[in-house]
């Protein structure tokens, strides 16, 4: 048996704080055996008792109960270890022996059935009961069985023989000790009880506290504006971040009506449909248009929750205010950068199938005509060749600005890839009516181009196609478009060309020429 000590040790019986040394089973003189080393290890046995009451009790920052009953039982091991040893030494083969050991036995069965019950049933109430099996136990066995055997071994130390340190041990029991023992347990019974159940209670109570505590840190040092108000809507709190950002002192807030303190709401309007929201529904979310105490409009994302008793009156409202100004910019950046070229801030392909597809709606709803255009530049390879690739992208750039400066507001032009462009030419009453259109793009992109490392000139093929007579879905319109952009750069550049029936097969036709060999491609 390994000795864990004589003591109570640093660990289980010793927590540190205010409840570490408090003793819901506090040692009595009545317990003394007369034997030290027995009574040393019942203090320490006691000092274990007290460490589980606490650990329950919810006043201790040591170990689990669990683990301070497996240190309890593993001490009482060597503790009746060393009582067995005393009794082979004095009473080897006597009843006291005999009925010690059993009684030792029953006390491990009986804390193994504790510990299956507890597991069972999680959450404490299999080692409370533990404890109390435990007071009993110990104040029993310490007052009546081993105080009877340490007088008997005292006696037989002094000289008497068995039988009447027995008598004597047997003749003092039943009288003033047996009642003492009876008088202390009843006591110890009451008195644990009730100290158990108030230092649960403080516990609870401290946990509550410091919960309150924790919550009260949280809402003063937030970055979220927060207010709280009764059911008739006047302030009771505020937090520092609420006051920061509408620049009032907190005594300028509260007892005041919330829903009077709103001038820097633009949307007046949406006041009641919010108190009124969070009132029925119990809460209510959006986004608000505000301004700030330097009164720049901001963007803020309010939530009002209603806080309920227990029959579902309203006795509280909270309300929460994030500013998502930044995060609104960040997100229409991330999805202009989704949805335009980086080089040109021109639309992108996924942006003009997007725009594509209302084009064709609209044209549907409307009985107009709509031209999409397929355009690429002729003579960009030798500008990046010669002239290098921020030469190129100066051209892009510049033909960029040109195709904003020519279209009409309700077309659209976007950049594909390389020098690739679309064009949608909407609300057209007639067909025709693209070609002044057209030939005005051609002779923009014609101009010449001064650039850093030069001027330059360049030329255009437009491929296009017309809806409804080509009544294709937007991705095919640009297909389409696409290949009578390669007949128009066939058939000599700086042009355009429109989409017919001829189209897709001139350019299959084309297209085997390139594959014999015959034609060189572009």
């Amino acid at each position: 048996m390994k000795v864990i000590s004589s003591r109570p040790s640093g660990t289980a019986a010793q927590d540190p704080g205010a409840w570490a040394s408090f003793e819901i089973f506090p040692w009595s003189r009545e317990f003394e055996t007369g034997i030290a080393l027995i009574d040393e290890q019942h203090r320490t046995l006691l000092g274990l008792l007290n460490a589980l009451a606490r650990n329950l009790a919810g006043h201790s920052d040591g170990p689990p109960a669990s683990e301070v009953l497996r240190e309890l039982t593993a001490y009482a091991t060597y503790h009746f270890d060393t009582e067995e040893s005393l009794m082979r030494q004095y009473l080897a083969g006597d009843s006291i022996e005999s009925s010690h050991r059993e009684a030792h036995r029953a006390f491990f069965t009986d804390i193994a059935g504790f510990k299956a019950q507890a597991a069972a049933y999680p959450g404490g109430r299999g080692i409370e009961e533990i404890v109390a099996y435990l007071t009993r136990w110990l104040v029993q066995h310490i007052m009546d069985v081993d105080r009877r055997t340490a007088l008997v071994i005292l006696a037989l130390q002094a000289g008497d023989p068995l039988e009447r340190a027995k008598e004597a041990a047997g003749e003092e029991t039943p009288g003033s000790v047996r009642v003492l023992m009876q008088a202390v347990l009843r006591v110890y019974e009451e008195m644990s009880s009730r100290t158990f159940q108030l230092m649960k209670e403080i516990a609870d109570r401290e946990r509550a506290e410091a919960r309150l505590r924790l919550a009260g840190v949280a809402f003063d040092n937030t970055l979220e504006a927060i207010f709280v108000t009764d059911a008739l809507g006047q302030v009771i709190d505020v937090n520092t971040a609420y006051c920061d950002i509408r620049g009032l002192a907190r005594g300028e807030i509260i007892g005041r009506d919330m829903r009077d303190m709103q001038p820097w709401l633009q949307d007046v309007t949406l006041l009641p449909v919010i108190w009124n929201a969070a009132a029925l529904y119990g809460h209510w979310s959006g986004q608000v248009q505000s301004r700030s105490a330097a009164d720049e409009p901001v963007l803020e994302w309010l939530t009002l929750s209603a806080v309920k008793d227990a029959v579902g009156e309203v006795i509280n409202y909270v309300g929460v205010f994030s500013n998502i100004t930044q995060l609104i910019d960040r997100q229409n950046k991330l999805e202009r950068m989704a949805h335009h070229d980086a080089l040109t801030g021109l639309p992108n392909r996924r942006f003009l199938l997007e725009r594509l597809a209302q084009a064709v709606a609209q044209a549907r709803r409307s009985n107009t005509y709509l031209a999409v255009c397929f355009l690429d530049l002729d003579g960009f390879k030798a500008v990046n060749d010669e002239l290098g690739h921020a030469a190129g992208d100066q051209l892009l750039q510049a033909v960029a600005e040109r195709f904003r400066a020519t279209l009409r507001r309700n077309d659209t032009v976007a950049r594909l890839g390389g020098d690739e462009f679309a064009i949608l030419l909407g609300e057209l009453d007639r067909p025709e009516e693209c070609i002044a259109l057209l030939e005005r793009i051609l002779a923009e992109v014609h101009r010449p181009v001064a650039l850093a490392a030069g001027t330059v000139s360049v030329t255009a093929s437009i491929g296009v196609t017309i809806f409804p007579e080509d009544d294709e879905e937007p991705a095919g319109l640009l297909d389409h478009a696409d290949l009578a952009m390669y007949l128009a750069k066939n058939e000599g550049k700086s042009r355009y060309r429109m989409f017919d029936e001829q189209c897709e097969r001139r350019f299959n036709a084309h297209r085997a020429r390139i594959a014999a060999g015959v034609v060189a491609p572009e």
